[in-house]
């Protein structure tokens, strides 16, 4: 073995130029070993020890060369003023009987990618499925043979595609590392390596080959892989941009939701070597967009609450939503996109948000203080499970309701795992320490709801056949292209009147289908015609009279009774959702 000064550009162990470079930081009066581990070692005295000296430092950069060896069946550690550590930088980590993290050797340049490429699926395009990777299959009747896994999401593939997902985000699959219950993957850790709990290949850097199997076969049946990444406070922000770039080269990743502490949105926006990488950040008011390599690059987007707020507010029938909603139901901004949701991890799936007005966390041991306080739901009438079959029709009919609002609106769906077939929790709405059934998803519900699975499928559906429901544009609510009629349009009882009382509980918009083309540049779209009526009346609704022979047709209705369309008037039932289709 040969030992030399190493490269310090390169953080953690790579191989390069047929040799090991080891690469930490550390303060620069430090005393630092690397310990080397045969893997077969399980006891806590390493097989080699080589000391760093001074000369092997840059500031408080160290790095070591070892090359003339072969260190593929070898973990190792370092040692620093006698604590015994793991590689911050790690690639992998493995774990010895005693429940020491030890460092695995990665070669990533031995893994055949077989000329993978990203689908590069454009923003209009996206329906996001958000899963937590065990949860997704750990749970009932999943039907995959290795459960909780990377693999497992392989088993789900045709599934995926059923549905029409194009872009799948994980929570957090970073080797986290918490002292109390953590569930969610919102820890600190080692931020380069996949979890290997997650991995059905528990061999040391099993998780490594397993999870880009995952990403390769996603990628080729046309599903993008966005990972949720947590950074912990005090994490130095050249770390964070480190582990982003190094999941988006070595790992193909298409995306990351970032969850930080620190103000590095901003940082990460221009980093050249991401320009590929979907950004997601919670804001990004602090971007200048009239920087140049922001502008040209256009790869940010929004990812946060607006939505799904103002969405349950409406939903249930609040007073003073319509006009929110309105601007939340046409928001597609130009130099950011945004993601829309009604559901999400940290408050009430779909179902418990019609299940339930109180959160019920008792199951978590912290007597039900942890946990959203307000989350803009509606019990239907009982809190909780019922058998009352008046109940459960109203709960039906509003997540319904709901799905409309999501997949109607113009931004960037994204569906929370289970929600497609009424997942429940039972009313916890904070089950961050609730690896157990709470969390997991019974795919039972799909027989149990399959109402609302196909509900779900037929949605996407027809989002995906109009353009006009997921345009590139904002819409302007003007005809600003001399197409005879505005882009969006607003109605109530009276056509072209939306009436914006702060009572009001119903609003009719139609979008035309004159500012949506099809791939071939020239055949324009239906016009859609979407009658929300939140109200716990019937309202009837007026419909434009656009042409001599305007006829509509009835494409999707959450109501129960037959829709007669009369006088250009339509009637639409109690907290229902009336689609019409008029074909141009």
């Amino acid at each position: 073995m040969n030992i030399s000064g190493g490269i310090y550009e390169v953080k953690g162990c790579s191989y390069i130029l047929k040799g090991y470079n080891f690469c930490i930081t550390a303060p620069h009066n430090s005393t630092i070993e690397l310990l080397l581990y045969e893997k077969d070692n399980i006891e806590s005295n390493a097989d080699i020890i080589i000391p760093f000296e001074q000369k092997y430092r840059l500031g408080n950069v160290w790095a070591v060369r070892l090359s003339n060896c072969n260190l593929k069946n070898y973990t190792y550690n370092y040692r620093i003023d006698g604590a015994v550590i793991a590689d911050p930088y790690s690639k992998a980590l493995t774990v010895t009987s005693d429940d020491i993290y030890r460092s695995v050797i990665i070669d990533n340049a031995a893994y055949n990618w077989e000329d993978d490429k990203r689908p590069k699926i454009d923003y209009s395009d996206m329906i996001i499925y958000r899963i937590h990777v065990k949860g997704f299959t750990c749970g009932y009747a999943s039907k995959v043979r290795n459960k909780g896994t990377y693999k497992a999401i392989i088993e789900k593939i045709p599934y995926l595609k059923e549905l029409g997902i194009t872009s799948l985000e994980l929570m957090p699959v970073h080797e986290f590392i918490d002292h109390n219950p953590n569930y969610w993957g919102y820890a600190g850790g080692y931020y380069f390596s996949p979890k290997m709990s997650y991995s059905s290949d528990k061999k040391p850097g099993g998780q490594v080959i397993e999870f880009k199997n995952m990403v390769k076969e996603l990628h080729k049946n046309g599903i993008e892989v966005i990972i949720e990444q947590f950074y912990a406070q005090g994490t130095n922000p050249s770390m964070v941009i480190d582990s982003i770039k190094y999941w988006s080269e070595e790992y193909h990743i298409d995306g990351i939701h970032i969850i930080s502490y620190n103000d590095v949105e901003k940082i990460i926006a221009e980093v050249p070597e991401l320009a590929d990488v979907k950004i997601f950040g919670n804001s990004w008011w602090n971007i200048d967009f009239s920087h140049e390599y922001i502008r040209d690059n256009n790869n940010l987007i929004e990812y946060n609450d607006s939505f799904m707020n103002t969405a349950r507010m409406f939903l249930k029938g609040d007073e003073n939503q319509v006009n929110a909603f309105i601007n939340c139901f046409k928001d597609n901004p130009y130099n950011v996109a945004k993601v829309n949701y009604i559901s999400h991890t940290n408050t009430f799936t779909l179902m418990d948000m019609v299940s339930y007005e109180r959160k019920h966390n008792e199951a978590n041991g912290e007597n039900n203080r942890d946990g959203r306080d307000y989350n803009n739901s509606w019990n239907c009438g009982i809190e909780g499970a019922t058998r009352n079959r008046k109940i459960l029709a109203l709960r039906n009919r509003q997540i319904k309701n709901a799905l409309c609002m999501l997949f109607l609106s113009q931004s960037i769906p994204m569906l929370l795992s289970g929600d497609e077939f009424g997942n429940s929790q039972s009313g916890n709405n904070n089950p961050y320490c609730q690896d157990n059934a709470i969390s997991w998803l019974d795919w039972r519900m799909i027989k149990k709801n399959s109402e609302i699975f196909e509900f779900v499928k037929k949605l996407i559906g027809f989002r995906k056949k109009h353009p006009v429901l997921h345009q590139k544009e904002q819409l302007k609510l003007a005809d600003y292209k001399g197409r005879g009629m505005p882009d969006i349009s607003l109605h109530s009882e009276k056509a072209w009147y939306p009436g914006m009382e702060i009572y009001q509980r119903h609003i009719g918009i139609l979008l035309s289908g004159l500012y949506a083309f099809g791939e071939d540049g020239n055949k324009c779209d239906d016009d859609i015609y979407i009658a929300f009526n939140m109200h716990w009346e019937a309202h009837s609704f007026a419909i434009p009279d656009q042409s001599e022979e305007c006829e509509y047709e009835v494409v999707i209705y959450t109501g129960e009774n037959e829709v007669i369309i009369s006088n250009r008037c339509v009637e639409v039932e109690p907290r229902s959702v009336l689609v019409l289709v008029h074909h141009n």
